[in-house]
């Protein structure tokens, strides 16, 4: 026999000697909506054609263009196999709950509508990757069901995917099409959501509980127009994961726990905030594209594994990379993170090696236990650096009293984007997570492994063996926009020091444009004060650099 509480068959055990083998089933009977009825109630038998009202034992066709009017729900109600197609329309009414107990089909010619607040529930499988489903703010598909369910649908706002009871009765979901989520998609109560190829687009949360999980090769992508949440447990991880958020307030993305990706992180716009507590984790032999002046990660970001890999951090405005490579033999986890301000003691050089060190800008690594040790690989992608020629840059260190330098094994780039390789590997500092503790050796002023001499992290920065070449970035103790009565905005600027500035280039976003507003004469080689007009600007968000 198979059966469930609504519907199933059994065969006799014992053959009879005339027939053999006699099965005996039941379906539930079929209604079909009447084209000419004379209302939109869902629930009256007249609507119907058929001898029943709909119900749960009841299987319902919506089929055909109606006259006047289509079914609309206004109380909760249910049906068992629900079928729309050839220009069939059923919608559930705002704030309506609606059970499909057996499984559903909307064919590319039926439209499902859900209104605001509404809630639809399918219990066994939904077929309907290319139907018209219009789902209004508020609206929700859970998919409920106590068993493994085969999911095709496109499109949703809020989407829940549930129906397991314990770890002994977990139920997969397998979504079998592309969907486009425009509210939160929520995995929980001991159910595994599996997509094997295909790519999911959330405008709103993710949320995976630790009592939910997912599976596959597929693509998540972030692609709302606000500020997305990801909160997904600990203990899962997503495969590839896009963001494609246009919000223009950052960070775009924000982290809930810590997120893990397998395989593949791709930044085309928008910032993710990480943090101690919620951290972006690459695992193995995952991968991430460089980033850009949109797109990047802010705040500490973690790598496992052993394979070379270039972080896609920054901060603010500014996106500065840094690779690692060479690792081998025991790995502990890397974690790097992009600071945009004055490092510590700038003017406490190792001077039979380097002139001078970046004022603007440093890098914070350590690593989470005892692991070998990268060579390291510095970005820029701006003139705002203060780079001039690459082959005068060196990797810099400080060791806890001085900035030592790391070398330069290889270059490239222009004073527009570059990068610079260490010839050295660093010894990073080693934190371990229980205890919190820094392990600390001695500094070794050979070409063996750097090392650092206190602190919990090791600080990185850009250094020069010339410092008429690469002046690297004057120090600001001020920048201030100011909306004058004319609608014009005031840009001051005051600088502690400066060593062979010639100008001063402002840069200013509108609407997601970038245009350079103006270039500003430096005064010399003092600090000075700078104030700049930029006339009548239109109402709006602004930002100048």
């Amino acid at each position: 026999y198979e059966s469930d509480t609504l519907q199933g068959f059994i065969t006799t055990r014992q053959s009879l000697s005339t027939s053999g083998n006699i099965t005996f089933g039941f379906t539930y009977p079929t209604i079909v909506w009447k084209t000419d009825a004379t209302s939109s109630a869902y629930a009256p038998k007249s609507n119907w054609i058929g001898k029943y009202a709909p119900s749960k034992t009841t299987n319902i066709l919506v089929s055909g263009v109606a006259t006047t009017y289509s079914p609309i729900t206004n109380a909760e109600a249910h049906c068992y196999d629900m079928t729309i197609d050839d220009g069939g329309v059923l919608e559930i009414g705002a704030n309506q709950i609606f059970t499909v107990h057996g499984n559903a089909t909307i064919t590319s010619t039926g439209t499902l509508k859900l209104g605001e607040n509404s809630k639809i529930l399918f219990m066994r499988d939904v077929n309907a990757p290319d139907a018209n489903i219009v789902a209004e703010n508020g609206s929700e598909v859970h998919i409920s069901g106590e068993t493994n369910q085969n999911i095709a649908i496109s499109h949703c706002n809020n989407i829940v995917f549930e129906g397991g009871k314990d770890m002994k009765h977990k139920y997969t979901k397998t979504l079998e099409s592309d969907l486009q989520v425009d509210g939160s998609l929520n995995v929980t109560n001991h159910t595994i959501l599996s997509v094997p190829n295909h790519t999911i687009g959330v405008k709103g949360d993710i949320v995976i509980t630790s009592n939910g999980d997912f599976s596959g090769t597929s693509t998540i992508t972030l692609n709302g127009d606000a500020k997305q949440l990801v909160n997904i447990s600990p203990n899962r991880s997503l495969y590839n994961l896009e963001v494609n958020n246009t919000s223009e307030t950052a960070p775009q993305v924000e982290l809930g726990y810590t997120t893990k990706i397998s395989n593949k992180l791709t930044l085309t716009k928008g910032i993710v905030k990480s943090t101690s507590s919620a951290r972006l984790t690459m695992l193995g032999t995952s991968s991430s594209t460089p980033g850009n002046k949109t797109s990047f990660v802010t705040g500490p970001m973690e790598k496992q594994g052993a394979s070379d890999f270039v972080f896609p951090i920054g901060a603010d405005t500014v996106v500065a990379q840094i690779g690692i490579s060479g690792l081998g033999g025991n790995v502990a986890p890397i974690i790097a993170e992009y600071v945009h301000s004055k490092p510590t003691s700038v003017t406490a050089i190792d001077e039979s090696k380097l002139t001078n060190v970046s004022k603007m800008e440093y890098w914070r690594m350590f690593k989470n236990g005892s692991g070998s040790d990268p060579h390291i690989t510095l970005y820029w992608n701006e003139k705002i650096h203060g780079i001039t020629d690459p082959k005068l840059l060196r990797v810099a260190m400080f060791t806890g009293t001085k900035w030592i330098s790391c070398g330069n094994a290889a270059f490239g780039g222009d004073s527009t984007g570059g990068f610079v390789k260490s010839s050295d590997a660093i010894n990073l500092a080693e934190v371990t997570s229980s205890s919190s503790t820094v392990r600390k050796n001695a500094v070794k002023l050979t070409a063996a492994a750097r090392t650092l001499a206190s602190n919990n992290y090791t600080a990185i920065t850009l250094a020069s063996v010339d410092e008429e070449i690469n002046p690297l970035p004057i120090e600001l103790t001020a920048f201030t926009a100011t909306v004058t009565p004319n609608n014009d905005v005031r840009i001051e600027w005051t600088t502690a020091s400066e060593t062979d500035n010639d100008y001063f280039t402002i840069e200013h976003i509108y609407n997601d444009e970038q245009d350079v507003v103006a270039d500003v004469d430096a005064k010399g080689n003092a600090g000075a004060n700078y104030s700049y007009l930029h006339v009548n600007q239109p109402a709006g968000t602004h930002y100048y650099r």
